[in-house]
């Protein structure tokens, strides 16, 4: 019998692949939810702006900056599926060109949704960076702990 393992520090996931993967599907699952309730909006104009604003690949941004991204790109695809079924469900059916265009931003004639596969190296590397400086310093001063004798 194999267990996963995930504690959240700070709502951040921290353990093995499988541990992290069902905390970021816990996460995915409320945004689901939200999706089913904007299908039930009668003005396809309002649901995707409230989207675009509340319910899109923003939600998993944190997860994403902390989280390795080789442990939550599939949920990421599985994400970008689940979203384009929702746009298509207010919008009616669009070809690959056209859902292809959904990612660009407005003034390049797209309506501004982010693919969720495209964000977590993106993440991840720009939350790296981030710290990197302050824990360098952490590390420096943090120095006479590794002393021996």
């Amino acid at each position: 019998m194999v267990f996963s393992f995930a504690i959240s520090i700070l709502e951040s996931p921290i353990g093995d692949s499988e541990g992290c993967r069902e905390k970021i599907e816990d996460r995915m699952a409320t945004v689901y939810m939200c999706w089913e309730k904007l299908l039930e909006i009668q003005d396809p104009q309002v649901a995707l702006h409230l989207v675009r604003l509340c319910a899109s690949s923003c939600s998993l941004l944190y997860p994403f900056r902390t989280i390795p991204p080789h442990k939550n790109k599939p949920q990421a695809e599985e994400f970008d599926l689940e979203m384009r079924r929702v746009i298509e469900n207010l919008h009616g059916g669009m070809p690959d060109s056209s859902w292809n265009c959904t990612t660009f931003p407005f003034h390049r004639s797209g309506i501004g949704l982010t693919s969720a596969a495209f964000l977590p190296d993106i993440c991840y590397v720009a939350s790296i960076h981030s710290i990197f400086p302050k824990t360098q310093v952490m590390l420096k001063d943090a120095s006479y702990l590794c002393r021996c004798c």
